[in-house]
């Protein structure tokens, strides 16, 4: 699995929701239209029920929109550490479960590729923040858990 793949497939689940978002935009104004074609007018608190909805729609639109681009400028670079673009599988020590990451704008995304699930992790979050400037077979510590990198691509 490459991490030019991954990043592939994150974009194509950030493309995913902006149609959605897109297509929920569409549908709430063809409610506002066909209610008032029908002769009804909206009271206040429906005019503000209908606003508001679209207001956080177009939101989540544009933000959708931005993570997107950032997505499409990120710079996958070849590195035997951890940073932003990372793709590499790490076990718990504890558990034995072995997971494959990738650390992005984005986390919380599972995406399927080769067969194997890789979840997405923020650059920001804690975890990822303890994994930067990690190599090939370091161990961490997290929350009282001990993790080992298994591979870095």
């Amino acid at each position: 699995m490459l991490k030019h793949e991954v990043l592939e497939c994150v974009m194509d689940l950030g493309k995913e929701r902006i149609d959605e978002i897109r297509r929920s935009i569409t549908d709430k104004r063809k409610d506002i239209i066909s209610f008032q074609a029908g002769g009804d007018s909206l009271d206040n608190a429906k005019k503000v029920e209908y606003t508001t909805s679209l207001n956080n729609l177009n939101k989540s639109l544009l933000e959708h929109q931005n993570v997107l681009c950032r997505l499409k400028s990120v710079k996958l670079l070849d590195t035997d550490i951890i940073s932003f673009g990372s793709l590499f599988t790490i076990k718990n020590m504890e558990s034995g479960i072995s997971r494959i990451y990738f650390i992005t704008c984005v986390g919380g995304k599972n995406v399927i590729v080769d067969e194997e699930t890789v979840s997405t992790m923020s650059l920001g979050a804690p975890f990822a923040q303890s994994l930067i400037d990690k190599k090939e077979n370091d161990e961490i510590s997290f929350r009282e858990m001990t993790f080992k990198i298994l591979s870095v691509q």
